[in-house]
């Protein structure tokens, strides 16, 4: 999806990716229970944002889900934050 229409795409994409693999890559090469940790790190930065903050990422999230032609990736994005435990805005 090169090039992104802002830096908050770039890096919702990063962050999204990480957590794809984190949430699906192969327990040979990554250990369970450190993939839980990041996950659950990335969890607590991402549910300190503000409101607006979240609406915006929020927003990137699911423009990055209407490209995305995975089904099983473009579902991930569809839950990504709320299979973080947070709250997504509405909209």
């Amino acid at each position: 999806m090169l090039p992104y229409a802002s830096l908050a795409h770039a890096l919702a994409d990063v962050v999204v990716t990480s957590a794809w693999f984190l949430s699906f890559g192969d327990e040979r090469q990554l250990d369970p229970a450190s993939s839980i940790r990041e996950l659950e790190g990335m969890a607590a930065v991402l549910g300190q944002l503000s409101v607006g903050q979240l609406a915006e990422l929020s927003d990137v999230i699911r423009e990055l889900a209407a490209q995305e032609t995975s089904p099983e990736r473009r579902a991930f994005l569809s839950s990504f934050l709320g299979e973080l435990g947070i709250k997504q805005p509405a909209g």
